[in-house]
């Protein structure tokens, strides 16, 4: 009896949800699961692949309503977007690039184990992962976001409520939802952020945890995303953990110091699978560090080095 009713119960919810999404026989329709970077990822390729397939309008489920706003940098007009419960997620498609069905497009759902667990093999980046779930070309350049007057003077505003006048700030960021944060040991921010303010710079944080966020004499920021390009450039500097948000600023016009924890990661390690500079997203003022408890102090002299000396010459 119990298994006739969870049958019922299920099917039951499979039709709530397919009413919901509605989609057409003809409409494309994707879901993203996770947070920003995956999103980021297809929204740079979607122009090729509509180009490719001849496809005028696409529509996306998005677990997390933040992600919407990631649009608004893209200038792309989507058929329609609809919010998916994650639990809903077992009544879309995998491996099947198809018209007229929910597909979730991300490799561990989309891809066979097989494929997606070569990700920092010989190169094989997830940029590269995911041009392949789109049948694109490997060497497909991903386009870049485009930020309205609109936009960038909402985040002067924001900046200029925070008081960051002057040229001397940075942005740590030190969170990431693909991994325990922990496992960038919080010494690292702490005295990161001591050498910083001992230079002279304010030091900003985008974190909402409260250990980040009492680092001492530290500015606690908030922004949408569709300011966090403008807001960053304003910073100048930007010290962040390698997560979806850096994805998101790859392209903004500032020093950029992607810290990536050094843990294998798929068939390589974490830097080799999802390096910014491998994946083809940014070559502009970026360098990348891979970290672990015994490289803390040789990583932060690095970063306080190269600072001192681009700001030296742009007479900062």
């Amino acid at each position: 009896m119990k298994k006739i009713i969870k049958f019922f119960l299920r099917s039951y919810s499979k039709l709530k949800f397919e009413y919901k999404i509605n989609i057409q026989k003809d409409e494309w329709f994707f879901i993203f699961p996770y947070g920003i970077g995956d999103f980021y990822l297809f929204l740079s390729l979607l122009t090729a692949f509509q180009k490719k397939n001849g496809v005028n309008s696409v529509s996306v489920g998005l677990v997390k309503p933040y992600q919407a706003q990631l649009l608004d940098i893209f200038e792309i007009k989507v058929k329609k977007i609809v919010f998916i419960d994650k639990k809903e997620l077992q009544f879309c498609h995998c491996n099947n690039l198809n018209q007229g069905i929910p597909i979730i497009l991300h490799p561990e759902y989309f891809l066979k184990e097989s494929l997606y667990s070569l990700i920092g093999y010989n190169g094989l980046t997830l940029g590269d992962v995911y041009k392949i779930m789109l049948t694109l070309p490997i060497k497909t350049r991903y386009n870049k976001p485009i930020i309205n007057q609109i936009v960038r003077n909402a985040a002067f505003e924001k900046f200029n409520k925070y008081n960051l006048t002057d040229c001397k700030n940075v942005l740590l960021a030190p969170h990431a939802n693909s991994f325990d944060e922990d496992i960038i040991p919080f010494d690292f921010w702490e005295i990161l952020n001591y050498e910083l303010q001992a230079l002279g710079y304010k030091v900003l944080i985008n974190s909402s945890n409260k250990k980040y966020v009492d680092l001492k004499n530290v500015i606690a920021v908030d922004f949408s995303l569709s300011q966090a390009i403008p807001f960053v450039e304003m910073c100048k500097i930007f010290v962040g953990v390698r997560s979806g948000f850096c994805d998101l600023i790859s392209s903004s016009k500032s020093q950029k110091y992607i810290i990536y924890p050094k843990i294998d990661w798929y068939a390589g390690t974490f830097l080799s699978g999802s390096s910014l500079i491998s994946m083809g997203l940014t070559s502009d003022e970026i360098i990348e560090f891979e970290i672990d408890s015994d490289s803390i102090r040789q990583i932060i002299n690095s970063i306080i080095h190269e600072i001192v000396k681009k700001n030296k010459y742009e007479g900062r």
